[in-house]
């Protein structure tokens, strides 16, 4: 078994396991992190198109700064620059749906793009973010959706 295909398999575990957890478990902030949680398993290992290719570039860039920054500015800058290739959740997601052949409604993708900033929200310490039953159940559709392209490449139906 390679690891690709065992990574494949412990992913959608994780992503059942805290799709389960967040229909049963905690307030609605609680179970929106969950959602996330779920989410964010499928897409850990999604590949994206890199903004910075070449590592001359990255480096260029090093080297046009390093003279003009004190030794902590240099070094922020440098982990920001490390992180210009991660992609964003919405690249990673738009990513996914295309790869695995996975159509949404336009409805589904601006309930992602909600809760996404919800979800933002949350994290960063706002409260009385408003999480509607509704939002988090097109969710956990979007979701079942994902989960169910994904098993679909690993293990393909037989005819």
């Amino acid at each position: 078994m390679d690891k690709a295909y065992k990574t494949g398999q412990n992913n959608i575990i994780f992503a059942m396991h805290w799709l389960r957890r967040a229909r049963d478990f905690g307030q609605m902030d609680d179970k929106l992190l969950d959602y996330f949680t779920s989410i964010e398993m499928l897409l850990s290992a999604q590949e994206t198109k890199k903004l910075f290719k070449l590592k001359e570039i990255m480096e260029d860039l090093r080297c046009a700064v390093k003279d003009l920054l004190d030794e902590e500015q240099l070094n922020r800058f440098n982990e920001h620059l490390n992180k210009i290739n991660e992609p964003s959740f919405m690249l990673r997601f738009d990513s996914f749906l295309i790869e695995q052949g996975i159509s949404i409604n336009t409805e589904e993708k601006k309930n992602v793009e909600i809760l996404r900033k919800k979800r933002n929200d949350l994290i960063h310490g706002k409260s009385n973010v408003a999480i509607l039953e509704e939002e988090l159940q097109l969710f956990d559709n979007t979701i079942q959706k994902m989960i169910s392209a994904k098993i679909m490449t690993i293990c393909p139906r037989k005819n």
